[in-house]
């Protein structure tokens, strides 16, 4: 690649306004796999070399109309946070920053300096850089990328109002250097068309919501009872029989994709939460549509289990969702807190039910034996190789996500507003969860499940 002349002149604002990110690019060089491709309409594109294959990142016959139809999808109002991961040649960035005085922050993550620096080189990027509502975060370690992301979505006060736009061209040159970071976005990331599922359903599930009672009819339901929170990890099935022994003992709550797996073993839970709003999730109840056993629901989840389903349904509103919040406006139903895995939401509901001790039952958070899920569950694969090591209970290194690793962080930080509750993790070669008391299920049993 040929820089153009643009580097010094965005240096010296980059120095200005991100001085942090102006000592990392500055040295740094461009590599001959990243390359400029002119466009069309006379702004310019680059594409990244990777073997015998090259990969776009903007549109080599107008970039800045391409990237205003992308802004568009995400259908942003003046409320909204962008959380936007790839920068690429910035004109999405420019797209947003173009109505910046609708937003009061742009949060950006690149995890690529070496294409922030052709960028530097290739455009003049003043504009964009001057923007005093853009927040940039540029950095090859994508650890530390991580916890920016994690430290922002943490944030009780932005959360609500963000909404994650993944450049997915920057995103496919992060998975090719086989980084953590995908993992974590490709499971998190609200694209337009997940966001479009999530409006369909709630949509679709609107007259189920107003009929069905609310999860706040379950609030202080199970005083200081034991409250077992049931997920599909591989080590529910080494507990399925005790999980039998102890029905009537304590108050079980079980996700959708082990539900089959209970039943089949004769454990019938005392609720099923669903929240994923895919379709295949009707899988998971194959034969058990005529089920007493009462269904939580999230109204942004499947619409088809939601309709096909004729046994006793529950509502949960969810925090942090704007159609939520027009519902509960007007009919209270009960908020709940969910943190992207339906596990999540279980343990918010055992809490607010107020349970205790509240018992983690199969929630591995890692790969144990190799494997993603309990025997006996559909989604059960055989795991090879996995992308990172996470703390086991017993202290070792064991092979987990970093989709996992985010799990945990929510699990933790909720669990870590309770402080006069226990909480006990029964796995025994899972991941360790901050907060929690490590105890075979066994014995918590003989304790706890008088």
């Amino acid at each position: 690649m040929n820089p153009m002349n643009w580097w010094e002149h965005n240096r010296q604002i980059l120095q200005q306004r991100f001085p942090h990110i102006h000592t990392l690019v500055q040295d740094i060089g461009v590599p001959d796999t990243i390359q400029s491709r002119p466009a069309a309409n006379g702004s310019i594109s680059v594409a990244i070399k990777e073997s015998a294959h090259e990969r776009l990142l903007h549109s080599v016959y107008n970039p800045e109309e391409e990237s205003q139809r992308f802004i568009n999808a995400f259908n942003l109002t003046h409320n909204h946070i962008p959380l936007v991961l790839g920068f690429g040649l910035g004109y999405h960035v420019e797209t947003l920053c173009a109505g910046s005085e609708d937003f009061s922050h742009i949060f950006v993550c690149e995890a690529r300096p070496d294409i922030f620096k052709a960028a530097l080189c290739l455009r003049n990027l003043a504009p964009l850089l001057l923007a005093p509502r853009l927040r940039l975060f540029v950095d090859a370690n994508h650890a530390h990328l991580m916890q920016a992301l994690m430290g922002i979505c943490g944030n009780r006060h932005l959360r609500p109002r963000l909404r994650f736009i993944v450049h997915q061209p920057s995103l496919t040159v992060y998975k090719n250097t086989s980084s953590e970071l995908t993992d974590i976005v490709e499971k998190t990331h609200l694209s337009p068309r997940l966001q479009n599922m999530l409006r369909e359903n709630f949509l679709a599930n609107m007259e189920t919501t107003i009929e069905s009672p609310g999860v706040n009819t379950l609030f202080g339901a199970a005083r200081n009872k034991p409250v077992f929170l049931i997920s599909a990890g591989p080590t529910l099935t080494r507990d399925l029989d005790l999980v039998r022994q102890a029905q009537g003992r304590a108050v079980m709550l079980s996700v959708s994709t082990c539900f089959r797996l209970l039943m089949d073993n004769g454990i019938h839970p005392d609720y099923v939460a669903i929240g994923d709003p895919k379709a295949i999730m009707l899988s998971h109840f194959e034969n058990l549509l005529d089920s007493a056993v009462p269904l939580i629901f999230l109204p942004t989840a499947a619409k088809e289990v939601v309709r096909a389903y004729r046994g006793p349904k529950i509502v949960a509103l969810q925090n942090e969702y704007q159609l939520s919040d027009f519902v509960s406006s007007r009919i209270e139903k009960g908020r709940v807190d969910v943190g992207e895995s339906v596990s999540t939401l279980i343990l918010d509901i055992g809490i607010k039910m107020g349970g205790n001790p509240l018992i983690f039952i199969g929630q591995d958070l890692a790969f144990t034996d190799g494997h993603s899920h309990a025997d006996g569950i559909q989604k059960r694969l055989k795991i090879n190789t996995a992308p990172r090591t996470i703390t086991s209970i017993t202290g070792e290194e064991i092979p987990s996500s970093s989709v996992f690793y985010w799990f945990k962080h929510w699990i933790e930080k909720r669990i870590s507003r309770e402080a006069d509750r226990l909480f006990i993790n029964t796995s025994q070669t899972g991941a360790r969860i901050a907060g929690t008391t490590a105890l075979p299920l066994r014995d918590v049993i003989a304790q706890y499940c008088s």
